[in-house]
């Protein structure tokens, strides 16, 4: 797993998941970031009084924090506007260049529920699939 921390902003990524973390009491005073990747078992410590980095092979000094980390909520997403779900709709339709090439890449990226557009509510999987096909007649 590649571990991301950015001290100032008190951000932790572990795995491509972003968290708040209280690092108080777990980063000596001047580091600025610290990259890690666990399979490779190397990474640095990036300072920002000028010291140059410092490469590690250990995570172990850090644990706290790697527990604070999973103690701590994911940073929610931002859910995409109407907006941008009508544009990227629009995008997909025009790259496939039929509704039927944009069904397939539609139900290729669709999970269990699905967002209905302008705020609507969800409908079920196969529910998108019987409108859709409903639009193709």
């Amino acid at each position: 797993m590649k571990y991301s921390v950015i001290v100032e902003d008190s951000r932790v990524v572990a795995g491509g998941v972003g968290r708040v973390v209280d690092m108080t009491g777990l980063i000596p005073d001047g580091v600025w970031a610290i990259q890690w990747d666990s399979e490779a078992k190397a990474g640095h410590i990036e300072y920002s009084d000028g010291r140059p980095n410092l490469a590690i092979t250990s995570l172990d000094e850090f644990d706290g924090l790697v527990a604070a980390w999973q103690a701590a909520a994911p940073i929610p997403e931002i859910p995409p506007t109407d907006t941008e779900i009508d544009d990227a709709s629009l995008a997909t339709l025009s790259k496939a260049g039929s509704i039927e090439m944009a069904l397939g890449e539609a139900l290729f990226r669709v999970g269990n529920d699905v967002r209905v557009l302008k705020g609507q509510g969800t409908i079920t999987k196969a529910q998108f699939v019987t409108y859709l096909r409903g639009l193709l007649r």
